[in-house]
């Protein structure tokens, strides 16, 4: 398969590097208790930061009078 890593890809050409089993997404990663938390609070900060930004730009626009 064409675009496709393989396990043995990633041995060959990186060594000590393994490639994320499903069970490893069930594991602690610093203060998240899971990888899908983690996603999950990446997704909803990004979407935070864009609403915050958003009305920042429309409470300190000036040139409209």
């Amino acid at each position: 398969m064409a675009g496709t890593i393989t396990a043995s890809f990633l041995e060959h050409e990186f060594p000590g590097v393994s490639p994320m089993k499903e069970e490893d997404h069930d594991e602690r990663i610093g203060i998240f208790p899971s990888w899908n938390v983690l996603y999950l609070a990446v997704v909803v900060y990004t979407i935070i930061l864009i609403l915050l930004l958003y009305f920042l730009t429309i409470a300190l626009d000036y040139s409209v009078s």
